[in-house]
């Protein structure tokens, strides 16, 4: 547990990749958030899950530089706790063939491909075109999703360097952009500009230790996040 103590860039530096999931701010100084960035821009691997992007200020603490360098994604303050109940939905894999969300996962027999869901923006297909194209592969979760949850301004998106690359999307009922839309991507992670390239990965999912499960395909998603940040460019 790196938060027996503030671990330090040299710390991290023992590890290939690490998991943050400190929900309140409390702990999370500037000297932590800092040694997290520069790991990540010296080509270490980050995964962030759910709570790690919860940034509720305690007194002068809070996550602002990790969410607006590194992760670039918020569920800030004034979060909705009636509408964070756990839920039933869906994970749309919306970059399906990524090795973080594809590898191993069966995403097939009882996980019939679903069309996207109403609240997401222009997702009606062309009638002119073949709509077997038009359905996702998924796989069903019950976990808690924050209804505040957003990309912060000025993101890029895509597969380059520094650019956040979707991976899912959710079907929550009443929830439009960019709460469906931030559920789940990766980044190659390298302010700097220099040779080493870090990897970063953040998944809305994550309440529930029942989701991470050996046997749940959640869990086999988390363990391909784990690998690939690990792999060093």
């Amino acid at each position: 547990n790196l938060f027996d103590g503030t671990p330090t860039y040299n710390d991290l530096l023992q590890y290939d990749a690490v998991v943050f999931f400190k929900h309140w701010s409390s702990g999370v100084t500037t000297a932590l958030q800092n040694a997290l960035i520069a790991y990540a821009n010296d080509g270490g691997g980050v995964v962030a899950l759910h709570h790690a992007v919860y940034n509720e200020p305690e007194g002068a603490l809070n996550k602002d530089i990790l969410i607006d360098q590194l992760f670039g994604v918020e569920s800030g303050p004034g979060v909705d706790v009636s509408n964070a109940a756990l839920q039933n939905y869906h994970l749309f894999s919306v970059n399906y063939g990524h090795f973080v969300s594809t590898y191993g996962v069966d995403l097939a027999g009882d996980n019939p491909g679903l069309s996207a869901p109403g609240s997401w923006s222009g997702n009606s297909p062309s009638t002119s075109g073949n709509l077997s194209y038009s359905y996702y592969q998924n796989f069903g979760i019950y976990d808690e999703i924050y209804d505040n949850i957003t990309f912060t301004p000025g993101q890029s998106f895509g597969r380059g360097v520094n650019q956040i690359t979707p991976l899912f999307s959710n079907d929550v009922n009443g929830y439009a952009d960019p709460v469906s839309h931030a559920s789940g991507f990766v980044k190659l992670f390298n302010p700097s500009g220099d040779g080493s390239v870090g990897r970063v990965v953040f998944f809305q999912p994550g309440e529930r230790r029942e989701s991470v499960t050996i046997n749940h395909r959640y869990g086999q998603v988390i363990r391909n996040a784990v690998v690939w940040a690990a792999q060093a460019n």
